[in-house]
């Protein structure tokens, strides 16, 4: 286990030192510098349908923003990589080449479609799921 982690502590502060999750901090670091708010949703809390959709329309044309977005994506898309590379090497991608979702459904909250028959009580996990 020691090892596990030891190795888990070097992807982590690989993943800190790349230029994808460089670009992806000064990104957020410019947005909040020119005082935009990447948490639209708290920031918008009570705001009608209306304010709400003139402050998307302001945010969306904010260049820092549209910096932030990019970042992100690359950030994301290399952290799909590293998970699916992970994946691949334990051999737990199901074809199509998505995660399999193994037994426990409640760890990925049944996202997979998964149904799996886990009697509670008298009742399954799937019977519940539909009352």
């Amino acid at each position: 286990m020691r090892r596990v982690m030891e190795t888990a502590a070097a992807l982590a502060e690989a993943i800190a030192e790349s230029d994808v999750y460089l670009r992806l901090t000064e990104a957020e670091a410019a947005c909040r510098a020119d005082g935009i708010v990447l948490c639209t949703e708290a920031a918008l809390q009570g705001a009608s349908p209306n304010e709400q959709r003139q402050a998307e329309e302001r945010l969306q044309s904010e260049p820092a923003y549209q910096r932030y977005l990019s970042a992100r994506r690359d950030f994301d898309d290399m952290m799909d990589s590293v998970n699916e590379l992970l994946h691949l090497r334990l051999g737990t991608l199901e074809d199509g080449g998505r995660p399999a979702c193994g037994s426990c459904c409640g760890s990925c909250d049944r996202a997979c479609g998964h149904r799996q028959e886990v009697q509670y009580g008298n009742q399954s996990a799937a019977a519940r799921d539909e009352e």
